[in-house]
C-alpha cells in the first residue's frame, strides 16, 4: 500500500509545508521501507494548505487497496507522525 503527499508551489507557506512532509516521509520510509510514493507538487490546485502552518495532505490507498490495507497505513502513519512532531517540538 503507498501512500503520497501533495504539496502546493504557488502558497506561501510551501517550504515549511514541504519540509515537514519530506521528514515525514523520510521517517515513513525508515519504518517501513516502499510504503511512500514521491511527494508530488501541484501547480495549481489548492488543498486548503495555505491556511495553517504545516499543512500537508495525505492520500492512503486507491481503489485497488482494501479498508484493512487503508487503516493499516493509518496506523503507520500516525506513528511517523508522533515521532515528526516530537523531534520538531524538542527542537522547539
Amino acid at each position: 500500500l503507498a501512500m503520497f503527499f501533495a504539496s502546493n508551489i504557488i502558497i506561501g507557506m510551501f517550504m515549511e509545508n514541504l519540509s515537514l512532509a519530506v521528514r515525514l516521509q523520510q521517517e515513513l520510509h525508515t519504518r517501513y521501507e516502499g510504503v511512500m510514493r514521491p511527494i508530488s507538487l501541484v501547480g495549481n490546485a489548492r488543498y486548503n494548505q495555505q491556511l495553517t502552518h504545516g499543512s500537508i495532505l495525505v492520500e492512503m490507498g486507491s481503489e485497488a487497496n482494501t479498508l484493512e490495507e487503508a487503516m493499516v497505513s493509518g496506523q503507520m502513519l500516525g506513528r511517523a507522525l508522533v515521532k515528526v512532531l516530537g523531534d520538531l517540538k524538542a527542537m522547539a
